[in-house]
């Protein structure tokens, strides 16, 4: 059990219940002598990184050595020693003056590097090789190891190269902690499954029989036992699960596997109390593994609320994603990109030509072919919903000047919004559009370089994980300002928000946040073309990911276009309740002044993407 003496004084005025946490989990710390190799597949806000900071507390001040923290990035973890490792040996009475003052200058006396007697704490970004070359230490501790990257730089999986650093020390310690993420290709999953899988049982007040709790039946402890690579993860652990009321969530229980009987919440702390580890697999001696839910949790969370919660998490896959993940500790299992056939999509086709009653911004994806322009235009509303408006293709070599001019004009196309009337049209034009620079890359430079002040600029896409757009500088020639599109995100959204279904109740103008629909404009090969690629798994060099896959004859142009259109709603993000505020007031201002031709306010206006500064040289950004 760790001291009071080694937690700051600033931590537990702002935590409160970490204290009674860190008695409560006495076997889970007692059971840290043993294995060298400790894996917490957890969800979030358990106090795992309390726990890390508390190891390297107790081992600085009783039992000093070499320890190595890893971060995911070399920004988390200067942000992680700043807030939480220097309050530290600050605040907590039992480290006062082990490092010499921060005024210090000391090269043993870093943001990333201090030095006690005896030993000294590296913190170090995953992503970068070097931080783990030169030194040999006995406690390596790994902080959210699945938002590191598969591979640091060319190296290799960042965890292995941090246990290396311990492999000749006898009584060396590694302690490896992360919220899941996707099923097959999670590194805590994987790590977790090779360990003795332990879960915490506890026991049902009235029948005494133990069992682990889960927030659904649906829950990978309640499915068969599966293979993942060499290892078995052991399922079918239970059949009680969390229930409640589906419809406004006015009660929830918990039912008991054993006599089916209801157990409130209010016995959750006592059954915590009297609860037991037990392994899954206890013939594995060495690597002791454990998953935490939030529904054992005491802090700041109840099983209503997150019933609620995932209520409103269902709603969407992507906020689904992150419920599952971050809530139950779990990893998602992706929807198979094959459940999404176009013949079922072509039966959402709807009945309109002009920008929904809900729609108040365009944005325009433009696709470059050898032979043709193809251009897709899509309106948004509140809660990221879309509606398809156009799907058109202008004919023409792009080395050709005319066909560039067919583009310009269409661009400056203007469309008819549903609440236009005969006397009062009003009309919404496109305020942001993406061209693909992948190919005839001058051609695009030079048609967006002049045109950026109407929201039109060239994009690049690129695969593995990055933000859906990143500012890449500009073109020296032609002074184009060019985005980098992180296309696997952006089609996951696209997919995601493909499986949403409307209700039996919904009728046109009823607000759907997520959902995308389409027009006419969506004939079956549009569909086609935008379902073409797979999410499939691949092994490299720097382990299992997740790629997206163009079956060979198939075609894309109409994803690419979708993506980009995202892309360009991403990078305006209005405030929604603001824009339809203005809207409404504009509606009523053309009631008292007469018919309008095009919506030119100056909430459409602020509303365009701009760049900082009248300097070539500088990066575009938005307001």
């Amino acid at each position: 059990m760790i001291s009071s003496d080694i937690i700051p004084q600033s931590v537990r005025d702002l935590q409160g219940e970490t204290l009674q946490f860190t008695d409560s989990s006495g076997k889970k710390l007692t059971l840290l002598i043993n294995p060298w190799k400790i894996v917490v597949m957890k969800s979030a806000r358990t106090g795992f990184t309390s726990i890390l900071e508390n190891a390297i507390g107790y081992h600085a001040d009783y039992d000093p050595c070499p320890t190595l923290m890893a971060q995911p990035r070399v920004e988390d973890a200067r942000r992680w020693s700043k807030i939480s490792l220097a309050p530290l040996f600050r605040d907590t009475p039992a480290l006062q003056g082990i490092l010499r003052e921060t005024r210090v200058k000391d090269s043993n006396n870093t943001i990333l590097e201090k030095h006690f007697p005896g030993g000294f704490i590296r913190v170090i970004g995953a992503k970068s090789p070097d931080g783990f070359r030169g030194i040999t230490v006995r406690l390596f501790l790994f902080d959210e190891l699945d938002s590191a990257p598969l591979s640091a730089g060319s190296e290799g999986a960042p965890l292995q190269l941090g246990e290396r650093r311990t492999a000749t020390v006898w009584n060396r310690k590694v302690i490896v902690g992360s919220t899941p993420t996707i099923a097959g290709i999670s590194a805590i999953e994987f790590q977790y499954a090779i360990s003795n899988q332990m879960h915490y049982y506890v026991p049902c007040p009235r029948c005494r029989h133990f069992q682990i709790l889960v927030f659904s039946p649906k829950s990978m402890w309640a499915q068969p036992s599966w293979r993942l690579g060499d290892t078995m993860m052991i399922g079918e652990l239970t059949k009680g699960y969390l229930k409640f009321d589906p419809d406004n969530c006015t009660w929830t229980y918990y039912l008991c596997e054993h006599c089916k009987e209801e157990i409130s919440e209010q016995h959750k702390n006592a059954m915590v109390a009297s609860g037991q580890w037990r392994a899954a697999v206890p013939e594995v001696v060495d690597i002791a593994g454990f998953h935490v839910s939030e529904l054992y949790s005491p802090f700041n969370t109840s099983w209503l609320l997150m019933a609620k919660d995932f209520l409103v998490a269902k709603q969407q896959i992507e906020s689904l994603r992150v419920f599952i993940n971050q809530r139950t500790g779990e990893t998602f299992e992706e929807l198979d990109a094959l459940t999404l056939n176009e013949s079922v999509l072509l039966q959402r086709v709807e009945d309109y030509e002009n920008v929904p009653e809900g729609a108040y911004l365009l944005t325009a994806g433009a696709d470059i072919q050898g032979d043709r322009i193809e251009v897709i235009v899509r309106a948004w509303g509140d809660g990221d919903e879309s509606w398809l408006l156009e799907h058109v293709v202008l004919p023409g070599s792009p080395h050709e000047h005319f066909v560039w001019d067919l583009l310009d004009d269409y661009l400056h196309k203007e469309f008819l919004h549903a609440r236009s009337t005969p006397k009062r049209p009003v009309k919404l034009r496109i305020r942001c559009a993406f061209i693909d620079s992948s190919a005839y890359t001058t051609d695009v430079y030079r048609f967006t370089a002049p045109r950026e002040g109407r929201g039109i600029f060239s994009i690049k896409g690129h695969d593995g994980s990055r933000k859906l757009f990143t500012p890449s500088g500009r073109d020296r020639r032609t002074h184009a300002a060019l985005y980098i599109l992180g296309v696997d995100d952006a089609k996951q959204k696209i997919y995601d928000r493909l499986q949403k279904k409307l209700t039996e109740e919904w009728k046109p103008g009823m607000p759907v946040p997520g959902y995308m629909h389409f027009n006419k404009h969506a004939t079956l090969s549009y569909f086609q073309q935008l379902t073409s690629e797979r999410r499939i798994r691949k092994v490299t060099r720097k382990g299992v990911s997740l790629i997206w896959d163009l079956p060979r004859g198939r075609r894309n142009e109409v994803l690419d276009m979708e993506v980009y259109a995202l892309c360009a709603m991403e990078l305006i993000r209005p405030v929604w309740d603001r824009v339809k505020i203005n809207f409404a007031k504009h509606l009523k201002e053309l009631s008292d002044s007469g018919p309008l031709e095009s919506r030119e306010d100056s909430e459409e206006e602020s509303m365009r993407p701009r760049f900082i500064g009248r300097s070539k040289s500088k990066w575009p950004s938005k307001i």
